[in-house]
């Protein structure tokens, strides 16, 4: 990408996985001039695909992706800063800070900052004050109202109801993206009523499946791939399409990490599996 001539055009049209797993495997800090160029909808996705387990949100994560957005400059920070749930960004700062509203008679709290001589924040010693500071700082610079929502949120919020809150938004966005709700995702392991089980036996004949190159290579050997290979092409595409989705309720049943390379790929050996 660093080698593309103009990449503001070419990263925009990555898919938002893709996009992911190309900042992590290019380091956090060395690809976060890749989340410049994204688009909101990229951004949002980084949080939603990579910060959580199943239904549990990893907050050294969320920390990980905020610190790019820090190295990728204040402009692309505050962006992203907008574009993301508060509850997310209420979540992260609770996390490793607490805020303190002090009057002009009070004396501040000893070690806390402010941005704006009312507010003072205080990080925790294992936390990041850089994180914060930044955070902060930008945010009371650059857009007053959404600096005053999180110190609001900070004082009144509690975070269980925060969570609650982004997990629900992030499903919703998944859906978008192809990946059920958790209730709708296990229905997949329902078990299958007796009357529809057939016995089935692999044919003798090691040369008996169709190797289709075209084919994922989950698909390639099966008798998945075979029964598709045989369909024309408009039919192949359209149950293709459905065997990816029982694949993606897989991914969301098992919990695994949607970002991860390996995670929907390993889905759809499974699906292929059950479907064989």
């Amino acid at each position: 990408l660093m080698l593309v001539e103009h990449p503001e055009d070419v990263v925009p049209l990555l898919p938002e996985a893709e996009l992911v797993q190309t900042v992590r495997a290019g380091g956090m800090s060395e690809a976060a001039w890749l989340l410049e160029l994204a688009t909101p909808a990229q951004r949002i996705a980084a949080f939603d695909l990579d910060c959580w387990v199943g239904s549990e949100l990893q907050v050294e994560r969320v920390h990980e992706w905020l610190d790019a957005l820090i190295e990728a400059g204040r402009p692309t920070l505050v962006k992203a800063l907008e574009e993301i749930d508060l509850e997310i960004l209420l979540l992260a700062v609770h996390a490793e800070a607490e805020v303190a509203v002090v009057s002009k008679e009070q004396e501040p709290p000893i070690g806390y900052f402010t941005p704006d001589g009312v507010v003072y924040f205080g990080t925790a010693p294992e936390a990041s004050p850089h994180r914060i500071h930044e955070i902060s700082h930008a945010l009371f610079s650059e857009d007053q109202p959404l600096y005053w929502r999180l110190v609001y949120g900070m004082l009144f919020e509690s975070p269980s109801e925060c969570e609650e809150y982004a997990l629900r938004w992030r499903t919703n966005r998944l859906q978008d993206l192809g990946f059920p709700d958790v209730e709708q995702a296990m229905r997949v392991y329902r078990p299958l009523p007796v009357e529809r089980v057939t016995d089935w036996v692999p044919p003798v004949s090691e040369h008996a499946l169709v190797d289709m190159a075209k084919l994922p290579r989950q698909l390639r050997g099966t008798l998945l791939g075979e029964a598709l290979a045989k369909l024309p092409a408009a039919r192949a595409a359209d149950l293709l399409g459905y065997v990816l989705g029982v694949a993606n309720s897989l991914a969301v049943a098992d919990g695994l990490v949607l970002s991860e390379r390996e995670s929907v790929p390993q889905a759809l050996e499974k699906a292929v599996r059950g479907i064989d």
